[in-house]
């Protein structure tokens, strides 16, 4: 395996533990909540703790790389949606 990818690997197939983990988790105890509540709390902290680790690695978005009609189609397509 590429060295490079090793970590990656590591962590999604950690990832693929604790959601399995998570799942399994949240039909035996039973909440009482909406389970789209919850599938939306797994995707929020697994989006933090992926932000944690990228800036932990350095890495991080150039803006100056988007394009004004990249700019243009996200505004549209977010304002759509709102109507």
């Amino acid at each position: 395996m590429n060295e490079e990818y090793r970590f990656g690997v590591m962590l999604i197939t950690l990832a693929c533990v604790f959601w399995a983990l998570g799942s399994v988790l949240t039909a035996k105890w039973a909440l009482g909540i909406n389970y789209l509540y919850g599938a939306g709390f797994q995707m929020l902290f697994s989006g933090v703790v992926m932000l944690v680790i990228a800036a932990l690695m350095g890495q991080h978005l150039h803006f100056s790389s988007f394009t004004g009609e990249l700019w243009g189609a996200c505004c549209t397509w977010y304002l759509s949606d709102l109507c």
